[in-house]
């Protein structure tokens, strides 16, 4: 928590008022709606995923990235691998049944079921004692966001009934947060793109999600379908775009919506919270990023250490 407060210190406070609720509350508990789980269970589960995604899903739970075979991105996940054959693949809602059959295409005679459990999808920022203590009747599964120390931690909850749920959330009490949006503030100000609203499916590369600095892709790793541009992008270093923050210069000032293309090809808008959000940019405009008469700020995320001293 004390570094995710010192980073929110030094960002502008009218962008980061909305998060004030991180400061009262020992922890935020988000729902999040849009995310939800594919299980890959069997001997030969681990194998199968394995060949599918840029991570080795053998180090416990990781982001990764489902490639086509020209190395664009169908697919983002957080992946985790369980001691008893069988993992637990979190993805964006819109896309899970996209995935399913992506998944179930290459399954051929491997043996592994895939299924899509009744399992909620929770984001907790600050201390989890309390939380973990409410569900200890419940098959769950909890772990550190491998993408950044800055968004906190991941919670995996299967309910039998919905009144369960209903039951858990309520004794959370104030810390609970029905909808996702204090934890969408804190992924756009942590710089971490997350589901197809900042990518374009089977058109983005890796690096322009800045998978590299995110724990997404392992280049030690056996051979995974889109590899090989992977993997050659990887060792020249030529990456032109990268997911940026970027708000406005003035106070009231909005951001275009999603989709839009900034002057001179600078880039393109993706998640829009209104004041900020964030974008793919083209690193060298990143100073100069104008749409429509108005400039922007634009911020690299706090992880890209490299991108951040060439700034200074």
């Amino acid at each position: 928590m004390q570094t995710l407060l010192a980073h929110l210190n030094t960002l502008p406070a009218r962008i980061v008022q909305p998060l004030s609720i991180i400061k009262h509350n020992k922890s935020i508990i988000s729902h999040l709606q849009n995310r939800c789980i594919i299980n890959v269970v069997g001997k030969d589960a681990k194998v199968l995923i394995q060949g599918l995604t840029t991570n080795d899903i053998k180090r416990g739970s990781a982001a990764s990235l489902f490639l086509n075979p020209k190395g664009r991105v169908s697919f983002d996940t957080l992946i985790s691998s369980h001691d008893d054959d069988s993992v637990s693949i979190e993805c964006d809602r819109d896309l899970k049944d996209s995935l399913f059959n992506h998944i179930r295409k290459f399954k051929l005679r491997s043996k592994a079921e895939i299924t899509t459990p009744n399992t909620a999808v929770y984001n907790v920022c600050g201390e989890v004692e309390n939380t973990l203590n409410l569900i200890k009747s419940h098959k769950h599964f909890y772990f550190k966001d491998p993408r950044s120390l800055l968004i906190g931690n991941r919670l995996y909850v299967q309910f039998n009934q919905i009144d369960e749920q209903q039951e858990f959330e309520y004794k959370l009490g104030s810390e609970f947060q029905e909808t996702n949006i204090v934890y969408e503030r804190l992924r756009v100000l942590s710089g971490i793109p997350e589901g197809p609203i900042d990518f374009t499916p089977e058109h983005t590369t890796p690096f322009e999600l800045n998978a590299d600095y995110l724990n997404a892709v392992d280049y030690n790793k056996g051979c995974y379908i889109g590899q090989e541009l992977t993997a050659r992008t990887h060792f020249t270093g030529q990456v032109r775009k990268r997911i940026m923050i970027i708000y406005g210069h003035e106070q009231e000032a909005q951001l275009p919506i999603t989709g839009t293309q900034f002057d001179n090809k600078g880039g393109e808008m993706k998640t829009n919270l209104g004041d900020v959000g964030l974008a793919v940019v083209r690193i060298e405009k990143k100073d100069s990023l104008s749409h429509d008469g108005k400039n922007f700020h634009v911020i690299t995320p706090p992880y890209m250490d490299e991108l951040n001293n060439e700034a200074m």
